[in-house]
């Protein structure tokens, strides 16, 4: 939400530079500020979790999710090239787990990955990881293009869902750091739909350049 926030902004043509950088900083005041105001209960919550990464059992790794990125990179180390198969790598990973919560958490499914690029090439390893990435960089690069190439035509309806679409795609891979975002079917239809946008993009500028000639 907040790489989003951030992202609409630096895209908003109408600010300069010297308000983009005043609303940054009052949003983060208000952020911080904004904690002393949150319930008890909710502070309550925030506080058991900073105390339980001081436990022993916690001391190494400093939280599940930090846990989880380390036994994420011991599977993708162990399985480099074609990785251990799809839905495999919480079983996976519970070779090199080394938390096992109160609740049996993690005890029989596995912990996940929390992170989609560790995710990926865990599962299908640097082949797999690399052929995502490809796909991500090429439709990105074509959503650009089309941007650049409705903005050269003063195209500003789709101009601006075209950007929309940039801040869209870019929050899902930022946000993919944190989570495992690939069976999200949201990712997926989002690349679809910017796969459809630069396609409508197309004709759009091959009817604009008939109409010119």
């Amino acid at each position: 939400m907040l790489s989003t926030f951030f992202l609409v902004i630096f895209f908003t043509k109408g600010l300069n530079r010297g308000r983009k950088v005043s609303i940054f900083i009052t949003f983060i005041f208000i952020f911080c500020a904004g904690f002393f105001l949150l319930p008890k209960s909710y502070k309550a919550r925030i506080q058991d979790k900073y105390e339980e990464t001081r436990t022993k059992e916690f001391a190494y790794w400093g939280s599940t999710r930090g846990a989880a990125w380390i036994s994420g990179f011991n599977v993708i180390i162990n399985n480099p090239i074609w990785g251990v198969g799809p839905m495999n790598h919480g079983f996976e990973a519970l070779k090199y787990y080394p938390i096992i919560r109160p609740r049996g958490w993690g005890l029989n499914r596995g912990s996940p990955p929390h992170n989609l690029y560790i995710s990926i090439m865990g599962e299908t390893g640097l082949i797999g990881f690399l052929s995502f990435m490809i796909l991500i960089f090429a439709i990105i690069k074509g959503l650009l293009k089309s941007t650049n190439k409705l903005e050269d035509i003063s195209e500003t309806k789709m101009l601006f869902l075209g950007q929309a679409l940039i801040v869209s795609i870019i929050a899902f891979l930022i946000h993919g750091f944190f989570i495992d975002t690939q069976r999200h079917k949201y990712l997926w239809i989002l690349l679809g739909l910017i796969v459809s946008y630069n396609t409508i993009t197309d004709h759009i500028i091959n009817s604009h350049k008939i109409e010119k000639s």
